[in-house]
């Protein structure tokens, strides 16, 4: 897949790995039952899990590449408030999880895709 990044250029990524299996569970309970519901409305759209945004380490949970959509599931204490487990007891940690998240919806965005 093409994508355009950060510095402006165009990069080219091998992105048949993060192709979604449907019906293999996710790294989290909760993360299934979001696969399971989109199922019945992306099973035919070329959909991706767990996928590595080019020229970062950022991931994002699912990519529907056919609809232009991105999905960040924001599990409980994870993204929307801080967690000591989560961010290693340290508000700093949580500040720079929210710059990524930030980061990521802005690389996304760049690349046409509704986050």
């Amino acid at each position: 897949m093409r994508w355009k990044l950060k510095d402006g250029r165009l990069g080219w990524k091998n992105d048949k790995k993060y192709l979604i299996n449907w019906d293999k569970p996710s790294r989290s309970k909760e993360q299934t039952k979001v696969k399971e519901f989109l199922c019945q409305y992306w099973k035919n759209d070329i959909v991706h899990e767990e996928y590595t945004l080019p020229g970062t380490r950022m991931k994002v949970d699912f990519l529907n590449v056919t609809k232009k959509y991105a999905l960040e599931h924001q599990g409980k204490g994870t993204h929307n408030e801080f967690n000591p487990f989560f961010h290693q007891n340290s508000r700093a940690k949580y500040l720079a999880s929210i710059k990524r998240d930030v980061k990521k919806v802005k690389f996304l965005e760049m690349n046409g895709y509704l986050v």
